[in-house]
């Protein structure tokens, strides 16, 4: 049995502590979360909850003392804190990462990690997380790999304009991926590229025959590194619907992600708070979802030039209320959760989820959710 803590009750927050009674039979699980009304938005007779400041280590460290695996759900700008507090008690830690600099001094810290016998995997969500477990599932099934395509979104079933997008995770998040520089391969070297450009059309008929894909900060979180010199290109690109990139490009033109303070009106704000704020009050933020996963790896297997193909094509859940953001990402996170209290990950220090996850048992966990995914070689 299993105490797990998770810090933030968001609305990724919802599903994972939904998804870890039901798959992981917990002793209980710890919630933080400064806001009371998230708070009380989760509820389960195992869930214990706990009201303060994540940002305060005096509030924390007690629930991550008493935890034998946490996790960060909650802004990325915690989970330094919380791996070095997880490490000092000897807890394992996963999060929902998304921020490079932040993965980079939580990989610094792998040394300590492994000496006090935890394991700490960072960006454990949609993407970064998922969309690595099965890009490595692909790249391991070629003798010799020449390239690597991911393409992951999470769209509105029903966009409307301007942006034909919805709100499906914070805003800090999304404007962080969008800002943010992008780490690619190109022959087979790592190159840093400013994230929304390099545009592509892409479509997966029948139901979204027409779709953009820009490079963003992130998705691809270590695959990088560890395939430099490796495999000759790979890179990670967000998927929307056609004409958002357009926009989203002008509001950075003119200075929107800023995230300078300035005096207005004797308050000290960034253009970059004012749009969070904007985004968070006027899109949808309850619209039926869905999310598309592709993943192309082309390679040399048996002396024979193949293509595998990874596609999954999730909806919101009705039955249980979890959008199909919720269930890629913080079932995903489960998952790992899970794997690490079952054994089944049992490397310690900080990993990469392309090397210390178990792929295939990875994607056998995803269909036990009713998560799909179609692999296709040929």
């Amino acid at each position: 049995m299993t105490t797990f803590l998770v810090c933030g009750a968001g609305l990724m927050s919802k599903a994972l502590v939904y998804d870890l009674i039901k798959f992981s039979s917990p002793t209980k699980v710890i919630l933080l979360d400064i806001d009371q009304a998230r708070l009380d938005s989760i509820n389960g007779e195992k869930v214990e909850k706990h009201r303060g400041d994540l940002s305060d280590k005096a509030f924390f460290e007690p629930f991550v003392r008493e935890a034998d695996i946490a996790a960060g759900s909650a802004s990325y700008k915690l989970n330094r804190a919380l791996t070095e507090c997880a490490i000092r008690h000897k807890t394992h830690f996963i999060d929902l990462g998304g921020n490079n600099s932040v993965v980079d001094a939580q990989f610094a810290l792998s040394d300590l990690a492994a000496a006090a016998g935890v394991t700490i995997i960072p960006d454990c969500g949609l993407a970064p997380g998922m969309a690595s477990v099965l890009a490595a599932d692909g790249i391991s099934q070629f003798d010799k790999v020449e390239s690597v395509k991911l393409r992951v979104g999470g769209l509105p079933q029903n966009p409307k304009p301007p942006l034909n997008y919805a709100i499906f995770f914070s805003p800090e998040g999304l404007l962080n991926e969008y800002r943010e520089p992008t780490v690619v391969l190109r022959d087979g070297q790592l190159t840093k590229l400013q994230s929304l450009t390099e545009g592509e059309r892409l479509s997966f008929p029948p139901n979204f025959p027409e779709l953009e894909a820009y490079h963003t900060s992130g998705g691809a979180s270590t695959l990088p590194f560890t395939f430099e010199k490796k495999i000759s290109e790979l890179d990670y690109k967000t998927i929307r619907y056609v004409g958002h990139f357009e926009k989203i490009k002008f509001l950075f033109e003119i200075g929107m992600a800023d995230e300078t303070k300035y005096d207005v009106d004797g308050a000290k704000l960034s253009p970059d708070q004012m749009l969070r704020n904007v985004l968070q009050r006027h899109l949808p933020s309850n619209a039926p979802d869905v999310v598309l996963v592709f993943v192309e790896v082309v390679g040399m297997k048996n002396n024979r030039r193949q293509t595998a193909t990874y596609y999954i094509e999730d909806y919101l859940d009705k039955a249980t209320g979890h959008s199909a953001m919720q269930r890629t990402t913080a079932y995903s996170a489960a998952i790992v959760m899970q794997m690490i209290a079952e054994g089944s990950i049992s490397t310690r220090g900080t990993l990469r989820s392309e090397q210390g996850i178990d792929h295939r048992r990875f994607i056998e966990h995803l269909g036990e959710r009713g998560i799909g995914v179609k692999i296709e070689l040929k």
